[in-house]
């Protein structure tokens, strides 16, 4: 069920599918880092979503062999980062 952060709390359970690319839900080699969501706005979606009761689903496009690219590392590892701190209040 894909929605978007509302300030009306719906009564059914609901998630906030996204990606890092914001260009793409797979791998591109055309992306540029200016298509990738930065730190701070995938916080936005993910505290957003779990304000209003959703759950946050959050998409990396891993290379044809598997492999994870540094800037989708590095997003996840900040936003670990600051669950670590301000996790329990999510």
């Amino acid at each position: 069920d894909r929605q978007q952060a509302d300030p009306k709390l719906l009564r059914h359970k609901w998630e906030n599918a996204f990606t890092i690319d914001a260009a793409s839900w797979g791998y591109s080699r055309k992306s540029n880092i200016g298509d990738y969501l930065s730190v701070r706005d995938m916080l936005h979606q993910v505290i957003s979503t779990i304000a209003y009761g959703g759950n946050a689903l959050i998409n990396v496009g891993p290379t044809h062999d598997g492999r994870i690219l540094p800037v989708f590392q590095e997003r996840l590892l900040a936003l670990g980062k600051w669950l670590e701190v301000n996790g329990a209040a999510v």
